[in-house]
């Protein structure tokens, strides 16, 4: 039990903790996993004002007093605050089809068209339910399989409580407004950025583009995969992240 490490899976916008799938597994063989649901997802009650600093603060009371985190999309936004606000509790980073900043512009053009986002906000008013499920089935599109992997993500969607709509608005506010550049340029922990090759949602370049940012991360891309490589990839991405968790955390 002396190595076993302490480990803190945080979500993606729309999803739940129970969407990691056999991945959590992979991982718990070797290392201790905390799966937390964002406020106003799956199991977890809503929060006055959904932003990053009240949504850390609910995370960090649920977790153990320091280990690393890894955050998937808008889950790693979130693991980026908390690792420049709350360092202490941060041992090693791991971001997971994260982006620095989601919206592209000028000086980043390696994140989503805002019109895109805007898109996404304006369906959840129309047809919360038909966005939710839009959103997972752009997530699949890598896949050879895509239309058998949505209907099993949408059973495992469907396991748990439907997101409230006040958490989905806020979660793409902070996808629009969150900037987390600064924040790589200035960690002091370990870092390892994990993207998928063929992601359609977070543009691939977006991992050269934030080691740039953090030289001493560490970047691997994995071949054929999507917004999920984590369960379409499970055994690849899993080893990849044991190998670092068991240099960084353990």
């Amino acid at each position: 039990m002396n190595n076993i490490s302490n480990v803190v899976l945080v979500h993606g916008w729309s999803m739940h903790s129970g969407m990691w799938g056999p991945f959590v597994d992979l991982l718990g063989e070797s290392h201790r996993i905390t799966c937390l649901d964002l406020p106003g997802h799956g199991h977890a009650p809503m929060v006055e004002d959904f932003n990053l600093g009240s949504i850390s603060e609910v995370l960090l009371g649920a977790a153990p007093e320091r280990a690393c985190w890894i955050g998937w999309s808008l889950g790693a936004s979130v693991v980026m605050h908390i690792a420049r606000f709350f360092p202490h509790r941060v041992k090693s980073m791991a971001l997971l089809a994260g982006n620095a900043k989601f919206v592209a512009d000028d000086e980043w053009p390696s994140g989503m068209d805002l019109t895109v986002l805007h898109r996404f906000a304006k369906n959840l008013i129309e047809d919360n339910r038909g966005a939710v499920l839009r959103f997972l089935s752009l997530q699949t599109q890598a896949s050879p399989t895509s239309k058998q992997l949505l209907k099993e993500l949408r059973k495992r969607l469907d396991s748990r409580n439907a997101p409230l709509e006040s958490a989905l608005l806020g979660g793409l506010s902070i996808l629009e407004n969150a900037d987390s550049r600064e924040v790589l340029r200035n960690l002091q922990c370990p870092v390892l950025l994990l993207f998928g090759e063929l992601d359609t949602l977070v543009p691939v370049d977006a991992g050269t583009a934030m080691k740039e940012l953090c030289p001493a991360a560490n970047l691997h891309v994995v071949k054929g995969a999507g917004h999920m490589p984590f369960y379409t990839h499970a055994s690849e991405t899993a080893s990849i992240f044991n190998r670092f968790l068991t240099e960084h955390c353990v």
